[in-house]
């Protein structure tokens, strides 16, 4: 029987070939952009879930309340001694391992001649290798100061197909580290990457400011024991800490455990430097999947039932002779499995061939393996939605049909299903248009993004990471560069003006520290404020000229101002601690960070020295340059550094391609969209050709008449046309209001967005409508161009 059932669908396959080419084309493409997206989401969903203990490893939260109406933070830096304490005192607590990855700080590591910059470095506890599945394929773990383990691929970077084991690597020059261990290389999805781990005891060495339990400055893991209360441990950790740190009594302040599987997808903590994604973008992603092959499965449904009456005849004929209504079900089903399963192979033809571009697009190392079980069990349960999505009700439709009134020739073409083609084509091009009115909105927001003007300049300024001499001999190097005319100005800075390095409490005169107000704490040097084109509605900047600058003066911006309440603030003391420092200037608000933030409260002091409290760890020089003679200033910085600094390679990066890397994941988005948007654009007028054609088909005696009476082809079109073009204007009313309240809440997420303007949502549904009365029109020209006398003749 089912093999009859195949023949069958092969021969109407065959026979319709105009119909059977769109239903195939729009499943396939809608099939593809769907495998391609649930790739994206499940690599996404599958972040560090490889480690064996994921299940039982938490990261360290601390939550505190921040400004003056208590809202509540959280970051994964806690105090350092906090691991073992909870070891010890936490009966739940299995492990404690505390890890460091040291972000974007850029370290010189040499090995005989092979010198290059490293930045994926870490630091732990030997601990680590127990609690996490890194595994150490050759050599040991880290057990002294200065013992390292590498990846794979660096080892091969430096030692070629030496054994790396044993070898010493140079550190920035002064730190030799022994290779005791190589691991394989860490997986994409793993949140914590590193090609070099050191022991966490370099790490206390290094960092000047010390690690006490009023340093909240190190990210800590627990491995707790199977089934414990977490809730129960976020208590007990809450306690500890305030046992060991009295001064923290503010009941605001509390201590939380984070799943590990949950730490990629948690985005917004304070100082995170884990790669994060926000998990909005899986939930944006899985809907335009869901929204793509809606679209193609209704394409299906609408050119199936449409064209029921070409075979109501024989499905009469089948029920006459004895066959019941399952079986007739089973047979349509049949064929619209088949039918999605050609276009299933020739989706997974198209992921194949479009990956590459798509990971080029997402960012990612997405493979698509065919053999995979688990894709195997996707593809297969893909084939099997697919099939009763765009199936089931054509075959319940197609297999209810009355023999007798079949056979007498009293079923009309479409009698019973024309309302479902109405709103199933009006869904069809709501989702589009949402889709539509997405991209335009979100390419808006992105140009709101990198064109809002932000209170400083970024164009035409290169910055360079302070290294080694560069620290020491800054003057002699901004000397040497100032020779040059295309260099306009240059100045010093703590880290770059697009991150943040220090927080700091601060009050003013006669009130208590700890009633003041949390504040970036920002170093920079003479020039920066003229290097940037910051403006100063009061005071002045920091100068030569007067000595106290150097270490009694500060620059405030205008929100730390309103948030210290300063009526008159030049001339009025700040204090930190106990420490007094002398406002001499007011910054203009400047919006440094990603505009998700609204401005922070910002104190400056001056930066005297680059190699001081470890700041030439993150330091950079900021370069202000004429653009319309880039090669010459870049030419001068190379050549004053080789001279100061000949040990070191430069490097020069832009300062406003960095601050566009602060979109680097909307512009991702805005890019996926727009493609996905085009395909679904076309495969919901791949289903509307096909309806048209199905139209004008039906309805060629009548045209032909129509042309003999007289009538026109822009009649003849018009008439064709429509009732499709309504469908669609309904489809943009529709859909209008959804898409302003997905937008709107998108936007929310902004401190700084666009309006949504009425003439957005005209122009999506111009487009809209223009694309779709193209796409009729193509065929409604050729019906109402046709020869009367031969459709007549035919008929």
């Amino acid at each position: 029987m089912f093999k009859n059932y195949f023949k069958i669908a092969l021969r109407n396959l065959n026979r319709q070939r105009t119909y059977s080419f769109i239903n195939i084309t729009g499943l396939a493409l809608g099939l593809a952009c769907s495998m391609l997206i649930m790739l994206w989401v499940q690599d996404e969903l599958s972040f560090d879930k490889f480690n064996e203990n994921a299940d039982s490893i938490y990261r360290v939260l601390v939550q505190y309340p921040e400004g003056d109406n208590n809202k509540l933070v959280e970051t994964p830096h806690a105090p350092s001694p906090l691991a073992q304490a909870a070891k010890d005192e936490i009966p739940e607590v299995i492990e404690a391992v505390r890890m460091e990855v040291w972000g974007n700080k850029k370290e010189l590591i040499k090995y005989n001649d092979k010198v290059f910059y490293e930045t994926a470095i870490a630091s732990c506890d030997p601990l680590f290798f127990k609690m996490f599945s890194f595994p150490i394929i050759k050599g040991r773990i880290p057990a002294e100061k200065n013992d390292i383990v590498i990846t794979e691929d660096l080892a091969h970077k430096y030692f070629g197909d030496e054994n790396p084991i044993g070898k010493v690597l140079n550190w920035n020059n002064w730190q030799l580290f022994k290779v005791t261990g190589v691991i394989s290389n860490i997986p994409h999805n793993s949140h914590i990457q590193f090609n070099i781990l050191t022991n966490y005891d370099n790490e206390e060495k290094a960092w000047p400011y010390g690690f006490s339990w009023s340093m909240f400055n190190r990210p800590i893991y627990l491995q707790l024991q199977k089934n414990a209360n977490v809730q129960e441990v976020n208590r007990k950790l809450t306690e500890l800490l305030k046992k060991y740190n009295p001064k923290v009594n503010n009941p605001l302040i509390k201590v939380m455990l984070q799943p590990l599987t949950d730490i990629h997808l948690t985005a917004g903590l304070v100082n995170d430097r884990a790669e994060v994604k926000d998990k909005k973008y899986i939930y944006i992603y899985s809907f335009i999947a869901l929204f793509i092959l809606l679209i193609a499965c209704i394409n299906f449904i609408n050119l199936s039932t449409a064209r029921s009456i070409n075979r109501a005849r024989e499905i009469g004929l089948r029920k006459t002779i004895g066959a019941s209504r399952s079986q007739v079900f089973t047979q349509y089903i049949t064929e619209s499995f088949l039918m999605v399963c050609i276009s299933q192979l020739i989706a997974i033809a198209l992921v194949e061939l479009f990956l590459p571009t798509f990971n080029a697009l997402a960012g990612k190392k997405l493979i698509f393996d065919i053999l995979n079980i688990n894709v195997v069990a996707e593809v297969v349960a893909i084939i099997l939605l697919a099939s009763l999505l765009a199936g089931s009700y054509p075959a319940l439709y197609l297999s209810r049909f009355n023999p007798i009134r079949v056979l007498k020739g009293s079923v009309k073409a479409g009698t019973n299903s024309a309302a479902l083609r109405k709103s199933l084509i009006i869904t069809q091009f709501s989702l589009s248009i949402i889709l539509v009115l997405s991209t335009i909105l979100v390419a808006q927001q992105l140009h709101y993004l990198t064109n809002k003007k932000l209170g400083f300049v970024k164009e035409n300024i290169v910055y360079v990471p302070v290294k080694d001499n560069i620290g020491k001999k800054y003057d002699l190097f901004k000397e040497h560069l100032l020779k040059n005319p295309n260099i306009l100005s240059l100045a010093s800075k703590d880290i770059l003006p697009t991150e943040s390095f220090a927080q700091t409490r601060i009050a003013k005169q006669g009130q208590n520290t700890e009633k003041g107000v949390n504040i970036e704490r920002v170093g920079v040097g003479y020039d920066y404020f003229k290097t940037l084109d910051l403006t100063l509605t009061q005071g002045r900047a920091f100068s030569k000229e007067y000595s106290t600058d150097a270490t009694d003066a500060i620059i405030v911006n205008e929100e730390a101002v309103r948030q210290l309440e300063l009526s008159s603030p030049i001339g009025k003391k700040i204090y930190v601690g106990k420490r007094g420092y002398t406002i001499i200037g007011v910054l203009k608000d400047a919006l440094f960070r990603s505009l998700y933030n609204k401005i922070e409260p910002q104190v400056y002091f001056k930066l005297s020295d680059l190699t001081n409290n470890g700041i030439n760890l993150y330091g950079v020089i900021l370069i202000k340059i004429n653009g319309k003679n880039e090669q010459s200033a870049l030419a001068s910085i190379k050549e004053a550094w080789d001279e100061i600094n000949p040990t070191y390679p430069l490097e020069i990066h832009f300062l406003n391609e960095r601050y566009n890397q602060l979109y680097g994941s909307e512009k991702q988005t805005s890019t996926i969209i727009n493609y996905f948007t085009l395909l679904a654009i076309l495969i919901s007028c791949l289903g509307l050709f096909g309806l048209v054609s199905f139209t004008a088909e039906q309805r060629a005696k009548e045209i032909g008449v129509r042309k003999v009476l007289g009538a026109t082809v822009s009649d003849i079109v018009m008439m064709l046309s429509k009732s499709f073009i309504k469908w669609v204007i309904i489809a943009n009313i529709i859909a209008w209001p959804v898409a302003w309240f997905l937008m709107n809440n998108w936007l929310k997420d902004f401190a700084y967005h666009i309006n949504i303007s009425w003439w957005i949502f005209l122009i999506a549904g111009i487009s809209t409508l223009l694309i779709a009365l193209l796409t009729v029109s193509i065929q409604t020209v050729r019906a109402a161009t046709a020869n009367p006398v031969k459709t007549l003749r035919y008929e």
